[in-house]
């Protein structure tokens, strides 16, 4: 009974929302940033991120809200910053998901399209 063990009925943990979902790769690649400001490196001493582009392999089905966590826990980009734009499309609507705006559909096609982080 979710009464009991204080869980909301239909709560999913973030970690499991899109566990057995099919999954694309999409690159990352920041038009605000320097190679140096963000990507996938972590120097263990100061903890900033570097090298440039990423790959992040996702589910189509993923809201762009929870597009924006996983950039962030790649790159250490704030998502506040993220305005997210792919194959000329903005992503304005935080609830919509990658497969509404087409991603899946373009990915198959052109898999070396980035997901682009531009200025707010």
């Amino acid at each position: 009974c979710a009464l009991a063990t204080g869980v909301p009925h239909g709560f999913v943990k973030q970690s499991d929302k899109y566990k057995d979902d099919p999954t694309i790769k999409l690159l990352v690649r920041s038009l605000l940033h320097t190679n140096d400001e963000y990507g996938t490196t972590v120097d263990p001493k100061t903890g900033k991120h570097s090298g440039g582009p990423f790959w992040v392999e996702v589910s189509p089905k993923m809201r762009i809200d929870d597009l924006r966590v996983v950039i962030k826990k790649a790159s250490g980009l704030m998502p506040g910053i993220m305005r997210l734009n792919y194959a000329g499309k903005d992503f304005e609507d935080p609830q919509r998901t990658l497969e509404q705006y087409g991603v899946r559909f373009w990915n198959e096609k052109f898999p070396d399209w980035a997901i682009i982080i531009r200025r707010v």
